[in-house]
């Protein structure tokens, strides 16, 4: 598809099937890859889904792992169960293509004006009919404690082309804590609306996300439950394999 120095955007095509299939996919290997998911904020991402206002809606994601993109699909596909859109390189989009049948559609970050092609395109897909995008507004990934968080103007872009959009920011965090595969947290802000211009939205956005990325780390270093549901427990550490094992040779409850 690349004839000159500029690339189309692939767009989406979504499947059914494919988004059934993947979506067990990804929720298999999160499930078998975290000691523990939890999620705080569920209630403010139904509140944001265009099932329930009417309107499009775009969750911006810290970005802080190779992980995120699999867990976004999961809680995408497995926990809210929608139907949405997201970003992938041009170049991982050409070696992995079924990920258009899940909804992503091509971005070149490097080319200002193919980057831009690709906001046009989720502009149009979000002002047509109530839909639902995940971005990573960072742009690349960096270290998820590092401060402060920086945005790109992406976001603020896309909001002033659909200013009608809600904005939910997405707290990722992955930690080692008392378990042999590391606990991950996922953390929903409240949605809200667009500032009106670019830098205010996007200033806005950044705060919000710093904001909401801290909250999440607190709640991580303090081993801090509640509030937050459970959504899976991986498998046995090895020691507690070792414990059963033990129980059942000895015949101990």
């Amino acid at each position: 598809m690349q004839t000159t120095n500029r690339q189309s955007v692939l767009t989406a095509n979504h499947r059914r099937v494919d988004e059934w299939f993947w979506g067990h996919w990804f929720e298999r290997s999160v499930h078998r890859s975290f000691s523990r998911g939890l999620l705080r904020g569920f209630e403010n991402a139904m509140a944001c889904l265009p099932a329930t206002s009417g309107r499009s809606g775009v969750m911006y994601c810290t970005h802080g792992s190779w992980w995120d993109a699999a867990v976004v699909m999961t809680l995408a596909l497995r926990v809210l169960r929608i139907r949405s859109y997201g970003m992938m390189e041009y170049k991982q989009l050409v070696r992995y293509p079924f990920f258009r049948r899940i909804g992503l559609f091509s971005v070149v970050r490097e080319d200002p004006r193919s980057a831009l092609e690709s906001l046009r395109y989720a502009s149009t897909v979000l002002s047509t009919a109530p839909s639902m995008l995940w971005m990573f507004p960072q742009g690349t990934l960096r270290h998820q404690d590092l401060r402060p968080l920086h945005l790109e103007p992406g976001l603020g872009l896309l909001a002033r082309h659909v200013p009608s959009v809600l904005l939910c920011p997405v707290s990722l965090r992955y930690d080692f804590v008392l378990e042999q595969r590391p606990e991950l947290r996922i953390d929903i802000g409240e949605a809200h609306e667009a500032r009106g211009d670019i830098r205010s939205t996007t200033a806005d956005c950044e705060q919000r996300l710093t904001e909401l990325a801290e909250r999440t780390r607190q709640a991580a270093l303090n081993n801090d439950t509640e509030g937050w549901q459970v959504l899976h427990h991986g498998p046995l550490s090895m020691e507690k394999q070792f414990d059963r094992v033990k129980r059942v040779i000895l015949r101990r409850p």
